[in-house]
């Protein structure tokens, strides 16, 4: 690796320290990893002594701009450098000082010395207060809770933040109003790795460290549970639709919007999905004035002088581009569309949905915890459809929780007493979800908390550490197919049947030698056994899932919609009314 030295200040090279070093005191660029050229001179040539070559064109700041370089962006800071400076507040740095990340939005940092200040004027915070106006948002409505049934405290479940709009809000220890601070922050781990008594989200890493700290026999013991619950529980056999419906064979030929990125596989995939959604009937009856059986309605209800035929309407729960919808839209009948996203994107399907003839479009940027979908004034006197592709971890469980959640919480009864627009909003009749098709994803984030069938699992005799455990142990189902050791006669579903196996070696005196050492039982599972494993956990995990549907009134099933070639996330939940 070669090093080159700038003649840039010390303080302007420190504001991209991924790719510098120090060594000896002097600062030190690494030009590969930065991908470009640091040219130096005395102004000839066009050449000054702040100036960087970057795929053979030249790139130099502006004056009075900051002058920190954004490798990932390869360009410099867009900011004014503040007064005497030669960074914006952003980038401004000293050796006495540290950046921490944001307690609100943890993409960006902030002096550690500025925090209590940067709160107050952070755009995510202003994000933040514009939600909390509108109807539709319930701070941690669809959380779920430690036990089956949400404990609460005045009408507010433990554990989730105290309701913004009810009194002063609590701080933490250190002074930053719990409404502000980041639901999405990683808490670290206690040294012993036990995951008992938090109530914090677990990353995959604290999840890693609890299973590395048991001994050979917890582990054989809890991979023998596995075994024993898989049998018990997941015998229904999954259905495997690979679709490519007529609707989106123009999609498929290449006939499309050319401004919409294309890749087959997502395109597939997006296809097989909507193929499912069609064959299970949920793409049926796009203006519905009939089916009024499922909310329990009377014709003079829908179709009074106040309320129009109740129309169907798609909620894309994880939106991101809102690929998918632009499919759906594209190839049938929608007449409305409504995206939850919390994160911002560019090049986003909104742009060319917008212009379909007749169709409505709301992107609602919220985090799906915390959306009342009752409330949402697009989707009054309408029958939903919500789906997702590739809806990660426990946002599977929140979603489920949102379409399906009780009217009579004492969460929901509380929001009605402190806002208005909540008791304006009873006149009208509430969307009906009739259908849900989501494609799960990212297993190993599922969190205990947010799961929406702890009883299944209790029932399963797994703890809330097991559970955990068996979360992590799904990444092994994604190590590859191993289609070279299965004989051609195994399907996906005879593959699960399948036994866990653990060799055991070294005998010692005709006797096995014991090994407490978690890495020498994982060793005895040879790369087949562990990808096994990892789908029996996975699909453990689904079940909880579609028997929660099916005790919710749902007719339901779990289909696999592409080959694990395609994609190894290749689940899809499917429930519609009776």
């Amino acid at each position: 690796m070669q090093l080159v030295q700038p003649q840039w200040s010390s303080s302007s090279l420190l504001s991209s320290a991924r790719i510098f070093g120090i060594e000896n005191g002097s600062v030190t660029m690494d030009s590969n990893a930065l991908n470009c050229e640091i040219l130096t001179g005395d102004g000839k040539d066009g050449v000054g002594e702040e100036c960087v070559k970057v795929d053979g064109s030249k790139k130099r700041q502006e004056p009075g701009k900051c002058q920190s370089w954004l490798p990932k962006k390869r360009r410099f800071c867009a900011s004014h450098a503040l007064a005497g400076l030669e960074f914006c507040g952003n980038h401004k740095t000293s050796p006495n000082q540290s950046r921490v990340p944001c307690p609100i939005d943890p993409s960006h940092t902030v002096l550690q010395e500025d925090v209590a200040s940067h709160v107050k004027k952070c755009p995510a915070a202003r994000q933040l207060d514009r939600f909390e106006h509108q109807s539709y948002y319930i701070k941690g409505i669809n959380a779920g809770s430690d036990d089956d049934a949400d404990d609460t405290l005045d009408g507010v479940p433990v554990g989730s933040i105290e309701r913004i709009n009810s009194g002063e809000p609590q701080k933490s220890s250190n002074g930053i109003p719990l409404k502000l601070r980041s639901l999405n922050s990683e808490e670290k781990l206690p040294e012993d790795g036990a995951l008992s008594n938090t109530n914090h989200f677990l990353s995959s890493a604290s999840k890693r460290a609890a299973v590395s700290a048991l001994s050979r026999a917890d582990f054989e013991h809890l991979v023998a549970k596995i075994d024993k619950a898989f049998i018990q529980a997941c015998g229904e056999n999954v259905e495997e639709a690979v679709t490519q419906p007529q609707a989106c064979r123009r999609w498929l030929d290449g006939d499309r919007d050319r401004r919409i990125p294309y890749q087959e596989k997502h395109a597939l995939q997006q296809a097989s999905l909507l193929g499912n959604m069609e064959a299970y009937g949920l793409l049926e009856n796009l203006n519905c004035e009939g089916d009024l059986a499922c909310r329990g309605s009377t014709p003079t209800e829908t179709t009074s002088a106040s309320h129009s035929p109740m129309q169907r309407a798609i909620v894309e729960l994880g939106a991101g581009r809102g690929y998918l919808s632009q499919m759906l839209c594209d190839c049938y009948t929608v007449h409305k569309v409504v995206m939850v996203e919390r994160r911002a994107y560019k090049f986003k399907a909104d742009r060319t949905i917008r212009h379909s003839n007749g169709l409505i479009l709301e992107r609602l940027r919220l985090d799906i915890e915390d959306l009342n979908l009752n409330q949402v004034s697009l989707l009054q006197d309408c029958h939903v459809v919500a789906i997702s592709k590739h809806l990660c971890g426990p946002a599977t469980d929140l979603s489920l929780r949102c379409c399906l959640s009780d009217e009579d919480t004492p969460l929901l009864r509380n929001s009605k007493e402190t806002i208005p627009n909540q008791k304006d909003a009873q006149s009208q009749v509430k969307p009906v979800v009739d259908g849900i098709a989501i494609a799960t994803c990212c297993h190993h984030l599922c969190q205990w908390k947010s799961y929406v069938n702890k009883k299944y699992f209790k029932e399963l005799e797994f703890s809330k550490d097991d559970f955990h455990a068996i979360t992590w142990l799904t990444s092994w189902a994604l190590s590859g197919t191993h289609e070279h050791e299965l004989p051609d006669c195994y399907t996906s579903e005879a593959i699960e049947q399948l036994p866990v196996q653990m060799e055991d070696r070294e005998p010692v005196n005709g006797a096995v030698r014991a090994k407490a050492l978690l890495s020498e039982a994982m060793n005895a599972m040879d790369a087949y056994q562990r990808y096994l494993l990892g789908r029996k956990c996975k699909r453990l995990i689904d079940t909880g899932r579609l028997l929660w549907l099916r005790e919710k009134g749902m007719q339901a099933k779990l289909v696999e919609y592409i080959a694990d070639t395609v994609s190894p996330e290749n689940k899809v939940l499917l429930a519609k009314r009776p």
